[in-house]
């Protein structure tokens, strides 16, 4: 159960200042959401026992948040168009940062800082010929990643049969 479910057709939404621990998720949207500018700012979510936030939608604004203790600290999946800024994840089991299917991010100034595997890690899916080659088309610089067991960044790309 996630504390905050963002549903379709959600616009100019605002979630800020909150803390909240031992959700399965801290913030959801809903499956291939509608919601657009959409901006999560200045939470902290402990012990969330799957992600901290996930987004499957367009146009969020992820800033200040800090998510401790999770699998995965945030995941953007199937969406894009996102600012993830000064976010601090620490002690993901798995990933701080998970981009699936997701492209035209900007992703600056987060800590990704003792995680169990990736700090961040990007897959792309294609279902078109094998020849075909992903477009990531992410902007990520001045992140600070340390402590994780696997790889600081990792690019996964995969076909889809």
């Amino acid at each position: 159960m996630p504390l905050f479910q963002i549903n379709d057709n959600a616009n100019t939404v605002r979630i800020e200042h909150c803390v909240a621990s031992n959700f399965t998720y801290g913030i959801v949207t809903g499956s291939e959401s509608t919601s657009t500018n959409v901006t999560i700012y200045n939470n902290t979510f402990f012990n969330m026992s799957t992600i901290g936030i996930f987004v499957e939608a367009q146009r969020f604004n992820l800033t200040n948040n800090s998510i401790h203790n999770t699998t995965i600290g945030i995941e953007l999946f199937n969406a894009g168009l996102h600012t993830l800024r000064n976010n601090t994840v620490l002690g993901s089991t798995n990933i701080g940062l998970s981009l699936v299917n997701t492209s035209n991010n900007t992703i600056i100034d987060n800590n990704l800082t003792n995680g169990g595997g990736s700090g961040i890690r990007l897959y792309a899916a294609t279902s078109t010929v094998r020849t075909a080659t992903p477009r990531f088309e992410n902007f990520i610089a001045n992140n600070t990643i340390c402590g994780y067991g696997l790889e600081r960044i990792a690019i996964i790309n995969f076909l889809l049969s």
